[in-house]
């Protein structure tokens, strides 16, 4: 029997926070949450000013595209659909109003989940703290919490009241059952139990007088001190939440170290932040997995798998060396910027984390990338020291010697084509450390399901003619079964085809008959599924502008790269929002057009795809204005990565703002 750590924070505490969530207000001064927080805490999101954020926000381009005229009947269809068939309900089943409770968050509003003593199974559970500063409606929110207890106590629901130091507090009674059944059909986790056909009786666990087990109820605590709103799970937490609220000298999240350093480096004016202790997490996970080797059974089926050491694993991971994780998000007149730092400092660092780490080298497009493409990355890694890593983590991962078994197998299937053919000298000796990929616009007949094609794929190499004749070896002896490699002369160079059934792609039909084609040429191994783009690419033409010619390219690359960078990304946004409109136009499934992808992918959603009419979306050029470019860049240093990604204001709303 499997056993998995679980962080794990009661549902009906989820639901009761954002009903309250709304009903947020204070006056007066209130530390940030790094001083109220208990110093075990696990995770922190928090908007440290609301009030701030939401004037900042409402000048975002985004906030500005949806409330743009054009958007108009598209958006008021969806609001209309959201307040008829989601808030209204709700409203009705929780007796709210939620317009009684939107306005009242003033200062910040922070989530977090402390580890109240949680060693990873049984009790305690970690503990969920909601706070929010009402600032100077305080009156209000008393008078909601009121009204709150009053509707709990009509509904039936058990409310108690309990003081902790001096601040009174409702004590709810929640499970599953408590969580509104309108949330429970939007989300489609109400139980349902289908009958099959022939079946005259219900299965087991529905038939009628059935025993069933008592359901296990949590307790939330929902309580104001000042202006801050508290609610929690666990009474611990909220003591110490109220004690350093108080200028007690309790242990907080500001005296930890890692936080502390973290704070410093990442959160200076983010109107959003998130930290993470994944140092706490590992450790649990590690004591989790001992005790679960610990108490196996010995006569265990799965033998190959009963002899894997998921303690191993998670050191060969390289997960202990990284401490925590801190993210943030802020908005300014020049654009939006956010940064996720990986605190894995290079002493401790191994693993994925070592690899990920590359060689910082320039890694802006080079000329030949055409202004015509809608995505750009490009990578620098050591492939040599990054293949000894992966060798030795998954060596150390897979029992008996497996991964070199996999290695010899295919090397040994390859040599029956190539007697002089070796894995390692014939491929991965010839690998260089850049690794560059961009994709090219659609062109009008192709379909957005397929717009994938239009990618190139290069691979720097010291040698790359040894290494295309390393891959064809390699591929004949894997393809053998659909007809191995076919070559072709092309502007005095080859070109190699080979059909690969295992190519990703959203219809099983179309991958298997995609053909991956390849070629040597100017330092590197260019890999493409559309033939055409790796033509372009040969003939090095460079029709048109370069990819780094683009207007304020440049100025944002300098937001996000800097001396130790080792990747860098760019995405035309507007190119791709285009594609998207003209897909939806046309009336295009979903699946068909990337909306997994995209800032419509809740569209994906059964319960709302009725609430999104496609055909009320403007022509994409009334809303062009709102779109522009994105640039990311990984960065490494001595003390952690660092990726960071900025959205330079589009153009004709900085001219309009100036």
């Amino acid at each position: 029997m499997s056993r998995h750590v679980v962080c794990k924070v009661r549902p009906a505490s989820v639901w009761l926070a954002a009903a309250v969530f709304v009903s947020v207000a204070v006056a007066g001064s209130v530390p940030p949450p790094e001083k109220l927080l208990p110093s075990d805490t696990l995770v922190m999101f928090t908007i440290p000013d609301v009030a701030a954020w939401k004037s900042v926000a409402r000048q975002s381009p985004g906030y500005r595209f949806w409330y743009d005229p054009a958007m108009r009947p598209f958006r008021e269809k969806f609001n209309t659909k959201l307040r008829e068939q989601l808030i209204e309900q709700l409203e009705r089943e929780l007796g709210v109003k939620f317009a009684d409770y939107t306005n009242l968050v003033q200062g910040q509003f922070t989530v977090a989940i402390t580890q109240n003593g949680w060693k990873g199974r049984g009790e305690p559970k970690p503990a969920f703290v909601l706070l929010a500063d009402v600032k100077d409606k305080t009156d209000q929110l008393k008078k909601n919490l009121a009204e709150a207890r009053k509707k709990w106590s009509e509904h039936g629901r058990p409310v108690k009241t309990e003081k902790i130091r001096d601040t009174e507090f409702m004590v709810l009674l929640l499970g599953a059952s408590d969580v509104p059944k309108t949330l429970r059909n939007f989300f489609g986790s109400e139980p349902r139990f289908e009958q099959l056909e022939g079946e005259t009786e219900p299965p087991p666990a529905a038939q009628e007088g059935e025993a069933k087990k008592p359901e296990s109820k949590s307790q939330l605590y929902v309580g104001q001190a000042g202006t801050l709103l508290i609610i929690g799970t666990s009474r611990g937490p909220i003591e110490q939440v109220l004690r350093n609220a108080a200028g007690g000298q309790a242990p907080a999240l500001a005296d930890h170290a890692v936080f502390k350093a973290n704070r410093l480096a990442v959160f200076r004016d983010a109107h959003i932040y998130l930290w993470i202790n994944t140092r706490a997490f590992v450790d649990v996970l590690v004591n989790e997995l001992k005790s679960g080797a610990a108490t196996r059974d010995e006569d265990e089926s799965e033998q190959m798998f009963s002899r894997l050491d998921p303690t191993r694993m998670v050191s060969a991971l390289g997960l202990p060396g990284l401490r925590a994780v801190a993210a943030s998000y802020q908005e300014t007149s020049e654009g939006a910027m956010a940064h996720l730092y990986l605190d894995v400092p290079e002493a401790g660092r191994e693993g994925i984390f070592k690899v990920l780490a590359g060689v910082p080298k320039d890694c802006m497009p080079p000329a030949f990338v055409p202004s015509d493409i809608v995505k750009f990355s490009r990578s620098r890694l050591d492939a040599q020291k990054a293949w000894t890593t992966l060798e030795q983590m998954l060596n150390e991962i897979m029992p008996f010697g497996m991964f070199n078994f996999i290695l010899e197998s295919a090397s040994a299937a390859a040599k029956e084509t190539d007697p002089e053919f070796d894995l390692k000298k014939t491929v991965i000796a010839n690998l260089g450390d850049d690794f560059i990929s961009f994709s090219k616009v659609p062109r009008p007949a192709d379909s957005a399901a397929s717009r994938e094609q239009r990618t190139l794929f290069l691979i720097g190499s010291p040698q790359p003619e040894q290494l295309v004749r390393g891959l064809r070896t390699l591929f004949s002896a894997m393809a053998q079964s659909s007809g191995g490699v076919t070559e072709r002369e092309f502007l005095g160079k080859k070109i190699y085809s080979v059909r690969l059934p295992f190519l990703p792609g959203t219809d099983p039909a179309q991958a298997r008959a995609s053909k991956l084609n390849f070629a040597a040429s100017s330092g590197y191994v260019a890999l493409a599924t559309d033939a055409a783009v790796l033509e372009e690419f040969l003939r090095g033409e460079g029709k048109g502008k370069s990819l780094r010619e683009t207007p304020g390219l440049a100025e944002a690359a300098q937001k996000v790269a800097g001396p130790g960078t080792t990747m860098f990304e760019y995405e035309n946004q507007s190119e791709q929002m285009r594609i998207l409109f003209e897909a939806l136009a046309r009336g295009t499934e979903s699946s068909g057009t990337g909306l997994a992808g995209s800032p419509l992918a809740f569209a994906e959603l059964d319960s709302i795809k009725d609430w999104l009419d496609f055909s009320l979306l403007p022509p994409f050029e009334k809303v062009a204005k709102y779109f522009h470019f994105t640039v990311s860049a990984l960065n490494t240093s001595v003390d952690g990565l660092w990726l960071k990604v900025f959205s330079p204001t589009p153009p004709q709303l900085k001219k309009a703002a100036e």
